[in-house]
C-alpha cells in the first residue's frame, strides 16, 4: 500500500490549478454522457417541483411548514380556525440558490425564525421575521441551529464549532447552547465542560413550559437536560443514557417521556420524575423510531421490516390502536406536537409527502399532499449476509417493459444508526419508468432493527455493511440483472468500498458526496466527529482496520473496475469534495473507467430543485451510457 499520498494536493479545491482541474474533469464527464441529460431532465425536473414538506413547526393556533414545490422553496402558515394557508417567504427572496431547512415560531406564532443555506452549505443564516409587520428584524449566521424563544426577543440556539476551540476551550468540533438577545447580547448558557465531539440539541414544549437539552457523544450516546420555560432557569440533568442513546419525547403533569435504547436496544418508553425513571412501554420484536406525547397519550412509530407503524398508547403503556394504519407501507415521521395537535408525516415510493394534522381525539383534521399513480409494486426480499445474517430489502417495479429492462438499481446506505425506509427516491423514478428495478437495502449500520444492529456495523464491525451490500448485489446477479450500485455521504463511502472489493459485482457504481480517504477524513471539515462511528485514523489499530477498506487506498492497478461516477459539490462544508477528486484521480491512474462532476452550485444540504434535477439527470445519464441503454 502507498505511503505518499500523490494526489494530496486536490485537497486545496480553492486553488486555481484544483479548479482548472474540475473543469477538466467536468468536461470530460459531459463529453462522455453527450446529450441522454437532455432527455431526462424534463421528466425529473416536474418529479422536483412536486410539493414536498420539510419541515413543521407549531404554534398556538396554527402551524407554519416549509415545502419545496414549483422550483423554489415555500414557507406558508395555516391558521386553524380560518383552515388555509398564508404564503409568508419565498426562497428567491433571500438570494440566488437559497434552500429552506426550517422555521420557528414564537408560541404566539407572531414570530417566525427561518434556517436558510446558500448553495447547499450546512453553515445557515438564521433570519427572524415579524409575521404580522413583514419587517426583517434580525439576521444571524454560522453554524446554528433553529431558535427556541424565551419571549419575543429573546431566544435559545445552539452553535456547532467546527475548528478553533469553543469559548470554554474545549476543541473542535462541539457544540455549546447560547442566550440571544435580539440586538444585544449573545452568551453561552449550558455545555461548558464537554468535551470534544459532544453534540447538543434543543427541544421545547412551549405548551407544557419545559425546554429539553440532549447532549450526544457521536451517535450511540446521550445525556438528557431539562430547563422550565419561558424564564430560563438551570438546566438541570434529567436522564443519563450511560453509554446509550436516549432522546426527550414528551412531558406530563411534572413527568418527562424518554425513548432510551439502553436495555435491549429496541428502545423503551420510561416515565421519568424526581422519585426515578420506570418503564412504560417495553421493548419488543419491532424497534421504537420515535415518539410523542399528544393529548394525555404516548405516540410511537415503530420500524417492521425498514417500514414505519403508528401506534397510539395510554400513559401507563396500554395499547390503544394503531393510527394511520390504512396507508401503504412507507416512512411515517412525527414531526411536532403541542396545543393539542399532533403533527405526522408520510412518505412512500410513489408519495413525496403527505401532512397528517391530528386533533386530541386523534381525528385527521387536515391533509396536505397527494400521491402518485406510478404503477409501482414493492415486495419484500431478503438474502443471506457473509456471517449467515439475513439482511431485509424492498424491490421495487414499474411493471412495465422498457429500455432498462434487466437492471437493478441497488441503494444503500448502513450508518449513523439512519434506517432506510419507504420514500420517494426521486433520482431514479425514470429508470423504474423505463423497466429498471430499485433496491432499497436495510444494511446493518443503520437502525432498522434497533441499536445492536447499528452497532453491528460501526467502527470494526463496518466490513459487514460492505457484505450485506454485497450479498443483495450477489442475489441481483443470479436473477440475471446487471447492477447499478449507488449511495451517497455514507453510501458513497459503502459503494466506492465496494467498487474496491467487489468489482466484479457491480457494472455501474454512482457515487454521491463520498468519504474514501478513511487514513485523513479527520482532518478535512468536520470529520473529527465521525470518529466516533469509524474508529480514529491516529489509533494505530483503528487506522489498520480502516486502512483495509478506505476506498482511496485499495485501488489497485491490473484490476477490471466497472465505470464510475463520484460526483460531489463544491459548497460540501460537511464532506471534503477532495474526498471525490482523489479517488477518481487514482482510479483513473489504476486505468479504470471512473468520471467526475463537480457541481460549483451544491453541497451536503442539497441546493435548489433546478440544480438538482440537473444533477440527477446527469447522474442517470451516466448509467445510461455506461449501459448502453440508449443506443
Amino acid at each position: 500500500m502507498a505511503t505518499v499520498d500523490e494526489y494530496l494536493w486536490l485537497e486545496d479545491v480553492g486553488s486555481e490549478e484544483v479548479r482548472q482541474w474540475i473543469e477538466a474533469e467536468n468536461r470530460r464527464f459531459r463529453e462522455f454522457i453527450g446529450g441522454i441529460a437532455e432527455r431526462l431532465y424534463p421528466r425529473l425536473r416536474a418529479l422536483y417541483e412536486m410539493p414536498v414538506v420539510y419541515s413543521v413547526a407549531l404554534y398556538r393556533g396554527g402551524l407554519y411548514l416549509v415545502s419545496r414545490e414549483r422550483g423554489t422553496y415555500v414557507v406558508k402558515r395555516l391558521d386553524f380556525s380560518r383552515g388555509e394557508y398564508e404564503e409568508v417567504l419565498r426562497s428567491e427572496e433571500l438570494g440566488e440558490n437559497v434552500t429552506i431547512s426550517a422555521v420557528s415560531p414564537t408560541p404566539d406564532g407572531g414570530v417566525l425564525g427561518v434556517n436558510y443555506h446558500v448553495s447547499g452549505a450546512d453553515e445557515s443564516t438564521l433570519l427572524v421575521l415579524d409575521v404580522e409587520a413583514g419587517d426583517r428584524i434580525e439576521v444571524l449566521r454560522g453554524y446554528i441551529s433553529p431558535p427556541v424563544w424565551l419571549s419575543r426577543g429573546e431566544f435559545l440556539y445552539t452553535r456547532f464549532y467546527r475548528s478553533g476551540r469553543t469559548p470554554d476551550g474545549v476543541p473542535a468540533p462541539a457544540s455549546r447552547v447560547h442566550l440571544h438577545e435580539m440586538g444585544g447580547e449573545d452568551r453561552v448558557v449550558f455545555g461548558e465542560g464537554f468535551e470534544t465531539n459532544w453534540m447538543m440539541g434543543l427541544k421545547p414544549l412551549y405548551d407544557r413550559g419545559v425546554v429539553f437539552v440532549t447532549a450526544m457523544h457521536g451517535w450511540s450516546e446521550s445525556k438528557i437536560y431539562v430547563a422550565r420555560l419561558p424564564g430560563l432557569g438551570e438546566f438541570a440533568l434529567l436522564f443519563d443514557g450511560r453509554g446509550s442513546r436516549a432522546l426527550p419525547v414528551g412531558y406530563e403533569d411534572g413527568r418527562a417521556y424518554v425513548l432510551y435504547y439502553g436495555e435491549n436496544h429496541l428502545g423503551s418508553i420510561l416515565e421519568v420524575s424526581e422519585d426515578g425513571s420506570r418503564v412504560v412501554i417495553s421493548a419488543e420484536e419491532y424497534p421504537i423510531e420515535g415518539a410523542a406525547v399528544h393529548a394525555g397519550r404516548i405516540v410511537a412509530s415503530r420500524l417492521v421490516d425498514g417500514a414505519n407503524e403508528l401506534y397510539a398508547y395510554s400513559l401507563d403503556g396500554g395499547l390503544e390502536g394503531r393510527l394511520l394504519g390504512d396507508l401503504p407501507p412507507g416512512s411515517l415521521s412525527i414531526l411536532g406536537s403541542g396545543w393539542g395537535t399532533l403533527v405526522v408525516r408520510y412518505s412512500s415510493f410513489d408519495t413525496p409527502s403527505r401532512l397528517f394534522v391530528l386533533d386530541e381525539g386523534m381525528k385527521v383534521r387536515f391533509v396536505e399532499g397527494e400521491s402518485l399513480d406510478l404503477g409501482l409494486e414493492v415486495e419484500d426480499v431478503w438474502v443471506t449476509s457473509r456471517d449467515g445474517t439475513r439482511v431485509h430489502g424492498f424491490l421495487v417495479k414499474s411493471g412495465r417493459a422498457g429500455r432498462c429492462s434487466g437492471v437493478a438499481v441497488v441503494y444503500g446506505y448502513g450508518g449513523f444508526a439512519i434506517p432506510v425506509k419507504p420514500a420517494f427516491y426521486v433520482n431514479y423514478i425514470p429508470m423504474l419508468e423505463e423497466g429498471a428495478v430499485l433496491v432499497i437495502t436495510n444494511l446493518r449500520g443503520g437502525s432498522e432493527y434497533g441499536e445492536e444492529w447499528h452497532r453491528a456495523g460501526w467502527r470494526r464491525n463496518k466490513h459487514r455493511v460492505f457484505e450485506d451490500f454485497e450479498a443483495f448485489l450477489e442475489e441481483m446477479r443470479r436473477r440475471g440483472y446487471r447492477t447499478v450500485a449507488t449511495g451517497s455521504s455514507n453510501g458513497g463511502l459503502l459503494v466506492a468500498a465496494v467498487v474496491t472489493r467487489r468489482p466484479e459485482l457491480v457494472d455501474v457504481a454512482l457515487i454521491g458526496y463520498p468519504l474514501t480517504d478513511m487514513l485523513r477524513f479527520h482532518l478535512l471539515h468536520i470529520g473529527k466527529l465521525w470518529t466516533t462511528e469509524y474508529g480514529d485514523p491516529e489509533d494505530p489499530g483503528d487506522r489498520a482496520y480502516l486502512a483495509s477498506y478506505s476506498p482511496y487506498h485499495n485501488v489497485r492497478r491490473g484490476v477490471r473496475y466497472p465505470h464510475v461516477l463520484v460526483y460531489t459539490g463544491l459548497h460540501d462544508d460537511r464532506v471534503h469534495p477532495a474526498h471525490a477528486l482523489k479517488f477518481v484521480a487514482k482510479l483513473r491512474d489504476a486505468g479504470a473507467p471512473a468520471y467526475l462532476r463537480v457541481e460549483t452550485v451544491s453541497g451536503h444540504m442539497g441546493a435548489t430543485p433546478e440544480v438538482r434535477a440537473r444533477e440527477a439527470a446527469e447522474v442517470l445519464a451516466f448509467a445510461y451510457k455506461a449501459l448502453r441503454l440508449d443506443s
